[in-house]
């Protein structure tokens, strides 16, 4: 596995449902993704839900919750961002055309908004 990839091997399916579990945070975006402490989120994938609604991608790298860069940041503090009541919005800065394991880009990296409303997980 390249160093790139390495970086991203965290998956954070499991640490949404683990530290979302409390009174109050019972809804999420949808959305499966793999974490680097240097680069944020990386979208690994986008079931039917709420993110794909709202046009979040596979391989789009989530930069900025709510403006306030990821990059850096604890895991536990990332996740809680995107987790919270259902119905409430979350806004999410994603960089689209970026080499997922830190390579050449095959396109001009692009720059979006995205702004999903969480909903209910299963069971919930």
């Amino acid at each position: 596995m390249s160093r790139g990839l390495a970086a991203w091997s965290v998956m954070l399916a499991v640490a949404l449902t683990a530290l979302g579990c409390s009174e109050g945070w019972r809804g999420g975006i949808h959305a499966q993704m793999a974490w680097s402490s240097e680069r944020g989120l990386r979208v690994v994938g986008v079931p039917d839900g709420p993110a794909r609604a709202a046009g979040l991608r596979e391989d789009d790298r989530i930069v900025a919750i709510e403006g306030v860069p990821v990059a850096g940041r604890p895991i536990a503090e990332v996740v809680s961002e995107l987790r919270g009541e259902v119905g409430t919005r979350v806004h999410l800065t994603v960089v689209r055309g970026a080499a997922p394991d830190g390579g050449a880009a095959t396109a001009e990296p692009e720059t979006a908004q995205v702004e999903i409303e969480r909903a209910p997980y299963a069971g919930d």
